[in-house]
């Protein structure tokens, strides 16, 4: 149970401050796909031809192993590699990544499920590497285990458990979007962490920088206009035509006195 709860605080705190919209995208896309599997499970998605060329990389992978590892090697292929995408995103912390590489073993399930459920009609095309005569790999299996008159059953059972996987993909995915786009949690170890990658940035570095320097004021230690109590005191102009040593103007101000050169003296 704690490990449970880890997890989905781990992936609530992900989702926030992520961007919706392509993974909104993707996931009606994969919605779409799981309606047209469930009423036709033989339907041709983009899938396919993915899978298809795993699967039969997977013949060629086993092909030392014996003939009913070769044989079997296709499917196991075909499903291991999706459980690889999800471990590599998971790795990489992509918590919606993971939905989708359940969502497409889920698909991969259906499409065996179609391919099982073949073994004793041996209806569907098959497709063969290097030539000579397709042997069709669940009628083989099957047949090898006893079990070639349960062929449409356990089709049934796999392309269930294909679906459910689907679905559950689907709401997993569809729970993180729902909480993308809004603010992360304004804790203290977040503001740390904001501050720690303003520095690295550089950013910060050089606001601590210009503080450090002499004579530095920031925005907010100067006067506004129209404050009363933070004004400075006005000035006096003394006669005589001597200006105030604090003044920073370098023309003088008032009446000439009588030692001075007037305008126009030079």
């Amino acid at each position: 149970m704690g490990l449970a709860t880890r997890l989905v605080d781990d992936a609530r705190e992900w989702r926030r401050g992520r961007s919706r919209v392509p993974r909104a995208v993707l996931a009606a896309w994969l919605a779409w796909l799981w309606i047209k599997l469930v009423s036709d499970p033989q339907a041709p998605t983009l899938f396919s031809g993915i899978d298809l060329g795993i699967h039969e990389a997977g013949h060629l992978l086993f092909s030392g192993c014996g003939m009913f590892l070769a044989v079997a090697g296709g499917t196991i292929l075909q499903l291991l590699a999706p459980v690889a995408a999800g471990v590599v995103l998971a790795r990489q912390g992509d918590r919606f990544g993971v939905c989708v590489a359940a969502a497409w073993l889920g698909v991969n399930l259906v499409e065996v499920s179609v391919y099982m459920g073949d073994a004793r009609a041996m209806e569907l095309p098959l497709v063969t590497v290097g030539g000579g005569h397709p042997l069709h790999d669940w009628n083989y299996l099957l047949g090898r285990c006893g079990l070639l008159r349960s062929d449409r059953a356990l089709a049934g059972v796999v392309r269930t458990a294909g679906a459910a996987l689907h679905a559950l993909a689907l709401l997993g995915g569809g729970w993180l979007i729902a909480g993308m786009g809004r603010a992360r949690a304004s804790n203290p170890a977040s503001a740390f962490d904001a501050r720690a990658a303003a520095k690295s940035s550089g950013f910060g570095f050089r606001e601590e920088r210009a503080k450090r320097a002499p004579g530095f004021e920031s925005l907010r230690d100067r006067p506004r206009f129209g404050a009363s109590a933070d004004a400075r005191p006005p000035r006096k102009i003394e006669a005589g035509g001597e200006r105030d040593p604090s003044l920073s103007s370098t023309a003088p101000v008032g009446r000439p006195s009588d030692g001075d050169a007037g305008p126009g003296a030079f």
